[in-house]
Formats: structure tokens, sequence, C-alpha cells
């Protein structure tokens, strides 16, 4: 793909509807197939000669539908991450091209052996985007503006090889690169700080009818129930809004819900709940709608502010960080440290028409993006910006929102939740780290929800209402602090969940923490049987791993050597495979998901093992031979002996504790 530009047909189209194809004389296009390693990019230089005469308005691309570039593909079975709503991407399998779907930006196939990747980006004014047919694929580019005459652009990048995810690693990271944001990449960002312990957001408890009175009943139940929350969000209907109208009157509270603005709850969670964060909510474009005319957030900030043809009044794209400033002043003076940003692909909507795509996202996202990190750090859960022009312009943000809402009462909600999150991963997780919504620990779903915030990689908070939180499903997660036990990178699908999924097979989701491979595996509405083994995540497997499940149970696997599980409807486990280097091979406690999480180190000597631990618990390790004797900080500890080669060790007691193994 990409080394024949020949076979590459293209057309491009005016906005008054005619169409130039090959040949035509009056429109000029340029194809500059560009190769790199394993990736190969096409840029796209199209011309419209002007209409004639020249005093005539000149008819310029279609806004909507610029250029297209249709390519050659046999049929596969493909895995397409597309966007199926303006704020969201979701995954599709299609089995033919033209199940392709339309808005697609990540094409993932098989073929000869080998994984290809396609990518769709968005320039600095135009997106592509793939979709499908039954003679192939078309890329399609648009600028969202009306009468441009050109387009020079970064269309689509390919890359293919031996690993699915190195190729859509490699396809993402090259088009950062080509568009000058080499340094936007996850590897070179931080975690939000505010974000590492356990939260819990105002959502799905109160939605827009928060106040004070009841965030302070939630306080409570933490504070009575010993749950280490380590900051709360108070979301959407705090603000001082026209609710009927859906806009925006001040940076200030409803004042029957917060009488006295946020500064006595803030004060109030910190000091009296041991609350370390507290954040708040914030629409894009000020409120849903945008902001009342000659209301105080209009006329304290008329210089960044423009009014659309419609009526409504907005942030600017081209002056908009003197809102989100004068907003995030306001809101820090009263003791807020961090904001989620909702509503983020709407600038191209708000615009469409007078702002090219990459115009309207790149000059909202970095006005709001400047004014988090000189406020907050840069702590922010950046949401409903999932369109690609969000995804290709949000610079420095290391953090989105990855999914659509979770919904308490939603029926089979859980396994598109899945989806949404992993199989999009693919695309996203080499620029973000995924935060993969707010949930209710007390429904019945609340273990599999739990299970798989574990292998997210990313935060971890609930929307429980007040009575409600559950506890016993929440410490698993976490150290006795409130500190998410969190994996390195972004929870991906397996290499064999990848580009086929019904609902009957299990879905598998993997991350890793160090040189262990965290597994979660889901069950779907029918009994199956699948296979756990390194294989699954791209892995040579030239080495033999310990296999642990979350339910105790414990095993070897040589290599190339896969375990075969049955998996029954619903149900969800944890399997941890940790390469197995020596004859003892520390596991971690067990009343932890990721039971290695809290091991601080591990070193060998001839006879003895010396594991170093974050906290006390139920401490299990494997062993070729019983040990002859286990010591905690020095003093003689029981050991427990289970199946195939599984010993305990209770140092609970132990706030750090220092076991030493020793054999023969």
């Amino acid at each position: 793909m990409f080394t024949d530009v020949s076979q590459i047909q293209f057309s491009l189209h005016r906005a008054d509807g005619r169409v130039h194809s090959q040949g035509a004389e009056d429109a000029v296009l340029s194809l500059v197939p560009c190769e790199e390693g394993c990736v190969k990019a096409l840029h796209i230089d199209a011309v419209l000669k002007p209409n004639q005469p020249l005093f005539k308005v000149q008819s310029g691309f279609d806004p909507q539908r610029a250029v297209t570039l249709t390519l050659p593909l046999e049929n596969t079975s493909f895995l397409s991450v597309y966007q199926h709503k303006d704020w969201w991407i979701r995954p599709s399998f299609p089995k033919s091209t033209a199940e392709i779907p339309d808005r697609t930006q990540l094409l993932l196939w098989k073929a000869d052996g080998q994984y290809h990747a396609l990518l769709a980006v968005t320039d600095k004014v135009y997106r592509s985007d793939i979709s499908g047919s039954s003679d192939g694929i078309c890329i399609t580019l648009s600028s969202n503006r009306s009468r441009e005459m050109s387009c020079n652009s970064l269309a689509a990048v390919y890359a293919v090889g031996n690993s699915p995810y190195t190729c859509c690693e490699a396809v993402v990271s090259y088009a950062m690169t080509a568009m000058k944001g080499e340094g936007y990449l996850r590897k070179n960002k931080t975690f939000p700080q505010q974000l590492e312990y356990l939260g819990w957001c105002t959502w799905d408890a109160f939605y827009q009818q928060v106040n004070e009175d009841g965030i302070s009943q939630k306080l409570e139940e933490f504070k009575a129930s010993n749950l280490p929350v380590g900051w709360i969000l108070i979301d959407d209907g705090w603000s001082d809004a026209d609710y009927k109208a859906q806009e925006l009157r001040s940076f200030g509270t409803d004042i029957a819900k917060f009488p006295n603005g946020l500064a006595p709850i803030v004060n109030k969670a910190k000091t009296q709940y041991g609350i370390r964060h507290v954040g708040v909510w914030q629409a894009m474009m000020g409120y849903w709608n945008g902001i009342q005319a000659q209301s105080k957030a209009h006329l304290d900030n008329i210089q960044a502010l423009t009014q659309l043809a419609d009526g409504r009044i907005v942030p600017s794209p081209d002056n908009a960080f003197g809102f989100c400033n004068a907003w995030h002043t306001q809101v820090k003076s009263e003791g807020i440290d961090f904001v989620k940003v909702d509503e983020q692909s709407a600038p191209s909507l708000f615009f469409t028409g007078n702002h090219s795509y990459g115009q309207a996202s790149k000059g909202a996202q970095d006005a709001m993006g400047a004014s988090v990190g000189l406020h907050f750090g840069g702590g922010s859960i950046n949401c409903m910006g999932m369109a690609p022009q969000e995804l290709w312009h949000r610079s420095a943000a290391a953090l989105v929102r990855s999914s659509d809402d979770y919904i308490p009462s939603a029926p089979n909600g859980f396994f598109e939740h899945c989806l949404q999150n992993t199989h999009t991963a693919l695309l996203y997780s080499p620029i973000y780290w995924g935060d993969w919504d707010m949930f209710w620990s007390d429904e019945q779903n609340c273990q599999r929800h739990a299970m798989l915030r574990a292998v997210s990689g990313g935060p971890v908070y609930t929307s429980d209402p007040v009575g409600k939180t559950a506890p016993d499903v929440l410490l698993p997660i976490i150290n006795k602090h409130g500190k998410v036990l969190r994996c390195d990178d972004v929870g991906l699908p397996t290499v064999d969940c990848l580009l086929t999924y019904d609902e009957g097979m299990p879905l598998k989701i993997f991350n890793r923490i160090g040189n262990t491979i965290v597994l979660a595996v889901f069950g779907g509405n029918a009994q199956a049987t699948t296979k756990i083994g390194a294989e699954n995540v791209g892995e040579a497997c030239e080495i033999s791993y310990l296999w642990y499940s979350h339910n105790g149970k414990v095993g070897v696997l040589a290599p190339h050597e896969a375990l075969d599980v049955k998996v029954q409807p619903e149900v969800a486990e944890l399997y941890l495979l940790i390469p197995k280097t020596h004859h003892c091979t520390p596991i971690g406690l067990t009343n932890k998901y990721i039971s290695c999480a809290l091991i601080e180190s591990v070193r060998y000597f001839e006879n003895r093992t010396v594991v170093t631990l974050s906290e006390g618990g139920i401490f299990a390790f494997h062993a070729d031979a019983t040990p002859k004797q286990v010591c905690v900080n020095g003093e003689d500890f029981a050991v427990t002996s289970g199946d195939a080669g599984l010993f305990t060790v209770d140092c609970s007691p132990a706030e750090t504790p220092l076991i030493e193994i020793y054999f023969d």
C-alpha cells in the first residue's frame, strides 16, 4: 500500500458540486508517499485553479469532502476504530471492505502473516477519514471551512510488521512527529498527580442537583467506612448558569446549591475529611450553549469571546486563553486543584464553515491547555473530546476520557464500555492515558468494573450515591493510603481479541507492571474456553512464566505454552504472568488485584530470597521446593503451603515487611 501511487484514484470536489478527476485541466494533484522505517506516509498537495471570470465568487473545495482517494484492498477481517458520535469513537469488526464504517480513524488487518495499520490524521487544516466500499477503501479529506482553494496535508500513515501493537504505535508516533508534536507523545508526559488516588465524582450520585449538603453527607460516609478517598470531583450542576437556556452567567456558583461559593466545601473536604484534591467540571464553550449575553461572564471577558451567526456567545479560538485564565484564576482561589473539561469536540461544530478543523480545535485546546498548565500543573480530565481533531491538537494534555458515559442502568452496557475503552486505545494510547470513566461500586457489575479499572492504567473513581459505596469492591485496587495500584501502560485487547469479537466470546485485556504481564478475562454471555499466555500479548514467549490468578491458583508455563481456561458467562478473573527466572518467585499480596504492585524490591542470594513490601498483608510466593524458614522483619513467621508450589505468609501486622525466605 502506497508503494505504487498509480494505483490510487483521486477526485477533487468543489463546493459548487463539480468533481475533478485524474487529467482534469483546471485542478492539480500531487501524491507524495514518504517512507521511514516500517512506516509509509501519504501527503496530499492539491490546488484548484480559480474560476473564470475572476470577478465572480470563487468556488473552493467542498468543506466536508475536498479530496477523495480510492485504494484497492482485499477483503479480510478488520478492526476499525471509528467516530460513531460527535464526541466519541468505538471499534467495529468488519469482515469485508464494504463493511468498514465511515469516519474510521484507524484500520487494522492481517494479511500474508503480517499486521497492517492505516491511520487517518487531522493536520493544521484538513481532517482525513477512512471508509469502505466493495472495491477497497476511500480516504476523504475535509477542512470544515468554506472557500479553501488548496489542500496541502498529511493524509494517512501506514505500517506493516509482525506486531499489531508496534504497527499502531508506529503510525501514531510518526504522524505526531510529522505534525511537529513529537513532544506530545505519552512517553514524554506525566500522569496527573492529582488523580493518583481513589476518587469520587458527584455526577451519577446527584447529576445536576449536586449541592454542598449532599457532598458533606458523602464525605461523612467515606470517613465512617475508613475508605481512603484521595480526591473528589464536583461535576456539572455547580455553576452559576441558566440551566434552561444552557448558558453560563458567571464564574461563580449556583447559590441555591453552594450559598457561599466553592471554598467552604473545598476547605471542609480537605481539613475535616483528608481529601487531598478537589476538582470542578467546566464546559469547553463556557456552558453547553455558550455564555449568556450581557451576563457577568460575557462582559468581564468580552475580548476573549465571539458571537456566532446564530447568536451564541463562545470563547474565540483565536483568543480563548483570557477566558480560560480568568475562570481558572477564580476557582483556584477557592481551593480547586484540577478541572474536568467537558464538551471538548465542540469547537469544530460551533465554527463550521468559518474555521477549519485544525484551526478551531488547536486554538481552543492550546488556550485551555496553557491555562490548565499554569494553574493546575496540567491536572485535567479531558472529556467528550475523542473526535480526531481534538486527539491530534490537545498538545500537552496527558489524560482523555476514552469512552461514552458509564450509565448504571444501561442493559448490557458493560461490554460496550470495555470495547470503547480498550480497542480505541490502539489509537489514543501513544499520546494519552485513558480515563475509563467513573462507576458504581454497589451494582451487579461492580466487581467486573473494578477489575476493568485495575488493568486500565488510568484513574479509578466512583460515582456512588450517598449510602451506596461498597469499600470491599474498591480495596483490591488501592494501597492502604488510597493510592491506586496502577499499571505502567494503557490496557489493550489481546491479540486474539483484536480482529474479531462477539458477545459470546471472552474479552481479554492486558497491561504491564514492571516485567509482569497483567491479564484480565471477562466472560461473555456464554461459556467459552480461552488461552492464557505471553503470546496473547505478542511476546516471543522464549522463557517460562509463572501464572497466578486472583482466585489463588498458580502454575508454570513452559516457553510457547498457554493455559486453557474455561470462562463462565459474565465472570471476570485476573491473571499475573511473571517471568520465572529463579526457583523462588514472589507474587505479592493476595488481597490486591495487581498483587505484585506492592513489592518494593526482590534480591536473590545463594540460599535466600529477600522481598521488601510497601505494606503488610497475606504475602504469596511460588517455590520449586518447600522453604526451610521464613522471617518477617527478623522474626520467624508461619508458612502456609498450597497446591502447585504456592506458599503464603501472613505479615499483616508489619507496616513495611522485609521478608526473608530461606532454602536448604
